[in-house]
């Protein structure tokens, strides 16, 4: 799977140095090398693993959270009020969520996790 993630990832590299480039072609004011330098800070990030989402003040709080969110809504295993208790849980969808929260909070740092009741199980 990471071999097509990354293939993915080339080709979107790809993708902006030729904007870039369009981009400066057209207007002699963008500025190249900074969009060059953002471009290679990416990948350098995406290269070692290590990106980790920017966090902003929550409200008047001191609290810092991801200014991504982790939404929950597609975590079920079933819709309403079907499952009655986690014995009811299949093993793989419970792996599943552990798998998808230990990368976004360990890899990515997003420390935002929307969840509602009515999402169901």
């Amino acid at each position: 799977a990471f071999l097509s993630e990354d293939n993915e990832r080339l080709v979107k590299v790809g993708r902006n140095i030729e904007s870039s480039v369009t981009l400066k072609e057209k207007k002699k004011a963008f500025d190249l090398e900074a969009a060059l330098a953002c471009l290679v800070q990416e990948c350098t990030a995406l290269a070692g693993k290590s990106i980790k989402v920017p966090k902003a003040r929550f409200g008047k709080t001191e609290l810092m959270i991801s200014r991504l969110t982790l939404g929950c809504m597609r975590f079920q295993q079933a819709w309403g009020p079907r499952v009655k208790n986690m014995n009811m849980v299949d093993a793989d969808c419970q792996d599943n969520l552990v798998r998808i929260l230990k990368r976004a909070i360990l890899d990515f740092g997003i420390n935002h996790i929307e969840t509602a009741k009515g999402y169901g199980c």
